[in-house]
């Protein structure tokens, strides 16, 4: 990652630049009809850019099977904390993988 005038620049295009450290989506949660964006440590982040739906810059996700119930571990408690447990034993948890 670079930097050009204090502003970072992502190598995958998907880094987001806030005041403070840059938060990089690395889970999309399908959860109750609600699309979600989380950080490598399970808070809240940004959603992906609205071009981030042209082909060419949509990033590459692997689905967690549901039947592991990904939303279900502990890891996901506080993030995840508004919804019933059923909500989140059907919810889908993807991964952001690498280019």
């Amino acid at each position: 990652m670079s930097t050009d005038s204090g502003r970072a620049i992502g190598t995958q295009g998907f880094d987001i630049h806030l005041k403070g450290p840059v938060m990089t989506v690395q889970y999309v949660v399908s959860i109750s009809g609600e699309l979600l964006y989380f950080d490598a440590e399970h808070r809240p982040a940004p959603e992906f850019p609205h071009d981030a739906d042209d082909a060419d810059r949509k990033p590459a996700l692997k689905l967690i099977p549901v039947e592991q119930k990904p939303a279900a571990r502990p890891e996901w408690n506080d993030a995840l904390s508004r919804f019933t447990p059923e909500q989140r034993s059907s919810a889908e948890i993807s991964e952001v993988i690498g280019d």
